[in-house]
């Protein structure tokens, strides 16, 4: 099963040890000795000096000085579609997703929302007052581009923009329904 953003940053924290030879608690003692203080002080230090990968850096930095960008992910949905036309097509996407099947998991990320089966399948993000969806599947869909506004996932690889919510059809549910099935 994929793991969402926070479950991986979790990972990377319990498996710093073996992937560095330091522990978390070693590397914030090591922090507090050099005085370090900025976000890009700490991470460049971390990954110049020793050869942290980008990840690993910014998860010690979020430790160092105790933020989790993922702390108050049950308010990301409504910080995302704070706009009520927007929240409303995601609101009707959510429910069509959700009724796939029972092993359909939403993890809101600060600027998307993915919907996970075993890998990522799909994701929703806003553009203004529309809704833009993603898929991860082998051609394009009739109705998608190649995903290059996302930016958010490299597993998603086809894109949409909704303007509205009758854009939520038959066409959009079977190409998010075959990226379910071919994810799981």
């Amino acid at each position: 099963m994929a793991l969402g953003p926070k479950q991986m940053g979790e990972a990377v924290l319990r498996n710093l040890k073996s992937k560095t030879g330091k522990d978390a608690k070693a590397w914030i003692k090591l922090l507090v000795k050099k005085n370090l203080t900025t976000k890009k002080e700490i991470c460049t230090f971390l990954k110049t000096e020793h050869g942290l990968g980008h990840f690993q850096a910014q998860k010690v930095y979020e430790l160092f000085s105790d933020s989790d960008p993922y702390a108050a992910s049950d308010t990301f949905e409504k910080l995302i579609f704070e706009n009520n036309h927007t929240d409303q097509m995601y609101q009707k996407l959510k429910r069509s997703l959700l009724q796939f099947g029972a092993d359909v998991r939403v993890q809101p990320c600060k600027t998307y929302i993915p919907f996970y089966r075993k890998k990522q399948f799909a994701i929703a993000k806003t553009k203004g007052s529309k809704l833009q969806v993603g898929v991860n599947l082998s051609s394009q869909p009739l109705g998608f581009e190649p995903a290059k506004e996302l930016g958010s996932s490299e597993r998603i690889n086809y894109q949409t923009t909704l303007e509205q919510l009758s854009d939520i059809d038959e066409q959009l549910l079977a190409v998010l329904k075959e990226s379910y099935s071919i994810n799981g």
